[in-house]
């Protein structure tokens, strides 16, 4: 090229640089297409799998929660391409020790402690039924008792017994506190009552790791669809009265989602935000829901980030992060990884696969959601490790190769 010196690289075309990139970027995102939707049915799949001793009154989530997921497209497109959503970014950061979840609306002594998720317990294998049996044998967690006691309180709850029916799904809680169905029924039992601080405590903890249920599920529920109708209307009321409840507004937009009036929704989730900014779900909610500009998405200054190789993660790893907390991450060849975090006197252990796609690495632990962060070489023997969908001061952790 005229004007270059001999031996030196010829002067880049850097907007042609970024025309590539975002070429690459739209064939990532029409190639992942197909495994994103994959990724919708096998989380449904995954979450119907993990409750078939609930009956035929239970039909699933609601496929509202999967529409207009398109903000992660915009902010973040290489990991998009993973084909998971924001949720996937902020619902499991707790389990990882990344994320301090936080509920707004729960307090002390309201009769169950929501200040941590809802994460139901997973099962190494669907049970299935032996040789004269008709029905699968129980999980370990589900009991006889704790179903009977559920059933009786559904039987409660249709007849108008909302008293009858919390005591009993109490006592059911109590025999299977991570069954997120459960919680979630004792949220609309809650909400029949009008005790609706407790109810959005309750459905906030579910909410803060997967979809809640289809309308076909809740509506069954009721014997008369007026019933529930007429509920609704003492919520909006309420709402109207207090405008600026956020517990009402984030309660509501549950509701408004699961009914199918995902428009509805997002007024009430974008308004529960701004009440309550530290509500990280609600905020996830309102990225979730909101439709994507038509406008493209600018393009970002500078280069495109630098893939990191698989072949660069295999091994252990290990970080400190505030206080006294230690991270353990060990990644194997196979695609598996263990991840450790421990703090004072807490500890918890992540299993699951995962893979990289450029420098986003996504994790999917066994039970169920995605961690997304990005990741920068820093040598060989050193990896920075930032979690997508964090808060915006997040240093992120510095891991070193071995423990």
């Amino acid at each position: 090229m005229a004007g270059d010196r001999p031996g030196q690289q010829p002067n880049r075309d850097w907007n042609q640089v970024r025309q590539d990139w975002n070429q690459n970027r739209d064939n990532i995102r029409n190639d992942w297409q197909d495994h994103r939707d994959q990724a919708r049915d096998d989380w449904q799949n995954w979450h119907d799998d993990h409750y078939p001793w609930h009956g035929g009154w239970y039909w699933g989530c609601a496929g509202g929660y999967w529409n207009r997921w398109d903000y992660m497209w915009d902010n973040y497109p290489v990991a998009a391409a993973m084909g998971v959503t924001w949720w996937g970014a902020n619902a499991i950061g707790s389990m990882f020790g990344c994320g301090d979840y936080y509920n707004p609306y729960y307090s002390e002594g309201s009769g169950y402690s929501y200040a941590e998720p809802v994460m139901t317990q997973p099962m190494e294998a669907a049970p299935t039924a032996d040789a004269g049996q008709t029905q699968p044998p129980l999980p370990p967690g589900v009991s006889p008792e704790s179903l009977s006691k559920f059933d009786e309180a559904r039987t409660a709850f249709a007849s108008g017994r909302f008293d009858e029916a919390l005591k009993l799904t109490d006592e059911a809680v109590t025999q299977m506190p991570r069954d997120a169905v459960l919680h979630e029924f004792r949220s609309l039992v809650l909400f029949a009552l009008k005790r609706y601080t407790e109810s959005a405590a309750a459905i906030h903890a579910v909410l803060a790791v997967g979809p809640g249920w289809d309308w076909k599920t809740l509506s069954g529920l009721y014997p008369d669809v007026n019933v529930y109708t007429e509920q609704l209307r003492a919520l909006e009321a309420a709402r109207d009265q207090n405008p600026r409840a956020a517990d009402l507004r984030f309660l509501l937009g549950y509701h408004y989602l699961t009914s199918g009036h995902a428009d509805a929704a997002l007024g009430e989730f974008r308004k529960a935000s701004e009440l309550q900014p530290k509500d990280t779900v609600a905020a996830s909610l309102v990225a979730q829901l909101s439709p994507r500009d038509v406008q493209a998405s600018s393009t970002p200054a500078g280069p495109a980030p630098k893939p990191v190789p698989d072949s660069e993660l295999v091994g252990a790893w290990s970080a400190t992060g505030k206080g006294s907390a230690t991270f353990d991450m060990k990644l194997d060849k196979e695609g598996t990884f263990t991840w450790t975090f421990a703090q004072g006197g807490k500890k918890q252990e992540v299993k699951g696969v995962y893979s990289v796609e450029g420098n986003v690495l996504a994790m999917e632990p066994e039970a169920g959601g995605t961690m997304l962060a990005e990741l920068q070489m820093k040598g060989t023997d050193q990896l920075s490790f930032k979690m997508i969908g964090g808060a915006k001061d997040d240093p992120g952790l510095d891991f070193r190769r071995g423990r």
